[in-house]
């Protein structure tokens, strides 16, 4: 049964609790991670070759995505429409400046992920207690942080590609991992409009 309050939260949240939006990225960051352990000769790191064929697909992939949401769950009054695209655009535009920062000013200090921890924790996380896998993602994220300064001291490039491919691994898998529960955590709450117009005398 819905109550009020998961009511309240939905409308909230509504916009970026559709989890299964986030399995697209998820699959493209693994499938870039595997160009670090499982290269070829058009799939290796920094070759767009077969990488951009992948980015569109995975544009295309979010419309059969909207349009199930949409079937089985209808139409939801947000509080604030646009308000997580709004969020996810600036979150993005953070990263790819720090990600410059990183290859341009700091090479070997990782910026992009102490942005990427800080947006996970405080725009998705926060204190919402029922998305605390967010949190869980962040410390990950954070702990991952680390790595450049163990691998410096063993004669390793910090942001190696090693680096990039594990960092796209563990990234894809917390995208995915995030998204099948924000969509459990949905499904859950709110019942599919088919269940319910069934119950309807």
């Amino acid at each position: 049964m819905t109550t009020e309050s998961d009511i309240r939260f939905i409308t909230r949240y509504y916009e970026s609790l559709r989890g299964l939006l986030n399995m697209p990225l998820a699959l493209l960051l693994l499938a870039l991670a595997s160009q670090e352990f499982f290269p070829g000769p058009l799939w290796k790191q920094g070759d767009l070759t077969l990488t951009l064929p992948l980015m569109a697909l995975m544009f295309l992939a979010f419309i059969p995505i909207t349009r199930y949401y949409r079937k089985y769950y209808g139409s939801v009054q947000v509080e604030k429409p646009g308000r997580y695209m709004q969020w996810a655009l600036l979150a993005i535009a953070s990263i790819m400046l720090a990600g410059w920062i990183d290859s341009q000013i700091l090479p070997n200090f990782p910026v992009s992920l102490y942005v990427l921890t800080a947006a996970v924790w405080m725009f998705l996380g926060g204190r919402n207690r029922r998305r605390w896998y967010y949190r869980v993602f962040a410390v990950v994220l954070a702990l991952f942080s680390f790595y450049p300064a163990f691998s410096s001291p063993l004669g390793m490039n910090p942001l190696s590609s090693t680096f990039k491919g594990v960092f796209d691994l563990i990234l894809g898998l917390g995208i995915g991992i995030v998204g099948m529960m924000d969509h459990v955590l949905l499904t859950r709450m709110l019942r599919p409009v088919q269940e319910v117009s069934n119950d309807q005398p």
